[in-house]
């Protein structure tokens, strides 16, 4: 058993730096990596969105972040 796990952030806010999760993915010796998109200001954009439209509400660059860190 490690003594210690190796956990990296590569978003904290929706806009934040798209190559960041990619760069600790690839270089970061990570155990595990987080995307999180919930900074305040974040979320008060996704629930704009939601109220003007049902379909949206979700951090889209989620989905353009996620095929470029996974081979990694």
């Amino acid at each position: 058993m490690k003594d210690f796990v190796r956990v990296g952030n590569g978003c904290g806010f929706w806009g934040d730096n798209l190559d960041a999760p990619i760069y600790l993915a690839e270089r970061g010796q990570l155990d595990y990596l987080t995307l999180e998109y919930l900074a305040e200001l974040t979320m008060s954009i996704l629930a704009l969105q939601k109220q003007r439209d049902a379909a949206a509400g979700f951090a889209s660059d989620f989905l353009d972040v996620l095929p470029e860190s996974l081979p990694a």
